[in-house]
């Protein structure tokens, strides 16, 4: 039990935001165990008393959503867009429209997704693209000008 609570306390603190999911395969994997069923990660978790925000990922003690403005490029594709959380997207959605001066909605989702690795646009990458364009609007870290989308500074 120790074991686990400190891969869990070291996965949130190296890796967070990380998807429960993610975080609970790593700690199984580091057991030498390949295949993670649910009951398993829900294990995982309560030994922790982890509780998952309403996306499912863990934060690091000290970092929120709110407070968080960063990140994490990943042209190698490690992570799958569900592990990437939708805070993390809207940031990067920020980024890019900020740094562009003004931009369609399709040209940013399609730079964002290269940021991550996605070189396709797919259902699955498009969905979680439009949910973070959608957090990004409403938290104001996005805003409409014309038709355009452009970052909001501060």
């Amino acid at each position: 039990r120790a074991k686990v609570l400190a891969l869990i306390e070291e996965g949130v603190a190296v890796e967070g935001p990380v998807h429960a999911h993610r975080l609970a395969r790593k700690v199984d994997n580091a057991f030498g165990l390949v295949r993670v069923t649910q009951p398993r990660i829900d294990a995982i978790l309560q030994a922790g008393r982890l509780r998952p925000d309403e996306h499912g990922f863990l934060w690091p003690p000290g970092l929120t959503a709110q407070s968080w403005t960063l990140h994490r490029p990943d042209p190698t594709q490690d992570r799958p867009v569900e592990h990437i959380s939708p805070h993390e997207l809207a940031n990067a959605l920020h980024e890019v429209a900020l740094a562009s001066g003004g931009i369609t909605p399709e040209e940013l989702k399609k730079v964002t997704s290269e940021l991550f690795g996605f070189r396709r646009l797919t259902a699955g990458v498009g969905e979680a693209l439009d949910a973070a364009l959608t957090l990004a609007l409403q938290t104001g870290r996005l805003r409409w000008e014309n038709e355009l989308l452009r970052g909001q500074s501060g």
